[in-house]
């Protein structure tokens, strides 16, 4: 059976640091984007993945050390319900950490601010995690399922975590432009002020 890796987003807050699942609820009303809507327009599906590999290595504090995106490729279009459960399985592998920045702090604070995607070494499981770990994936897998229709485009994202290569598979609304942000590991929300600081501070 495939080892299943978790992910877990990781807040880094002044000189400790502090490891939570975020929700989707902003405290303070924060207008959010994602590493998907944030850049470019959303003209075409491929628009999405564009934008993510723009931002993965701007937004994300480990890209490029444990974790680094490599590729992305259009595989197909969606045209029934064995092909949407075809795909969403191939995706059991990677363990959605699916959420949103709840703790936004001061905008001068925004550098000990910083996000984290972690996924353990394979040394790290063990059978109670593993036991885990199944029950989200199957809770993640039947939520990405019921939100993929008949049309919707498959593509395929290729990274590399602590040396393992993956294939995560992404759908793409092609009517609406938007990515499917349920079971979407990728697809958290980000405060809008925090992109707009690392992307500012690339151009700098």
């Amino acid at each position: 059976m495939n080892k299943i890796f978790s992910c877990i987003i990781i807040l880094f807050l002044s000189s400790n640091i502090k490891a939570q699942q975020f929700t989707a609820v902003i405290e303070n009303k924060e207008k959010t984007t994602t590493l998907f809507d944030y850049g470019q327009p959303l003209n075409t599906t491929e628009s999405n993945f564009k934008n993510l590999f723009e931002n993965f290595p701007l937004f994300v504090s480990n890209s490029g050390e444990d974790l680094k995106l490599i590729s992305y490729k259009y595989i197909t279009a969606i045209k029934n319900e064995k092909q949407i459960k075809l795909y969403v399985k191939k995706n059991t592998e990677v363990y959605d950490c699916d959420g949103g920045i709840m703790s936004v702090l001061a905008s001068n604070d925004i550098e000990n601010n910083r996000i984290k995607l972690e996924f353990p070494y394979e040394n790290q499981t063990n059978k109670k995690i593993d036991k885990f770990f199944l029950k989200e994936t199957h809770d993640n897998m039947e939520k990405m399922t019921k939100n993929i229709n008949p049309g919707d485009e498959v593509y395929v994202v290729k990274f590399i975590a602590n040396g393992i290569k993956y294939d995560f598979y992404i759908f793409v609304n092609p009517k609406t432009k938007i990515v499917l942000k349920e079971g979407n590991f990728l697809g958290f929300s980000i405060p809008l002020y925090y992109a707009d600081f690392y992307s500012k501070r690339k151009t700098d």
